[in-house]
């Protein structure tokens, strides 16, 4: 009952590199066309940036006390689901 994801850009914001490749790996399964990961606050700005995003899925704590919600705030503010 879920929306396809043909042509949806995805970012993936995610520091774990195996976790960040599964999710990339299965984004690509579904059709969509995955962007990252990126594992800091700033990649995931640099591929906002750089990219027209649709969705996004983000790791709320990255590396040490890095917490992904400057990034949220960004992408609510530009009306992307995340």
């Amino acid at each position: 009952s879920l929306p396809p994801l043909d042509g949806r850009t995805i970012l993936i914001v995610e520091n774990d590199p195996a976790i960040g490749l599964d999710l990339r790996a299965a984004l690509l399964a579904a059709g969509a066309t995955p962007v990252g990961p990126a594992n800091s606050v700033e990649s995931a700005f640099a591929l906002i940036a750089d990219h027209p995003i649709d969705a996004a899925i983000l790791d709320i704590r990255l590396h040490k006390d890095e917490l992904v919600f400057p990034v949220a705030d960004t992408l609510q503010a530009l009306h992307v689901p995340y």
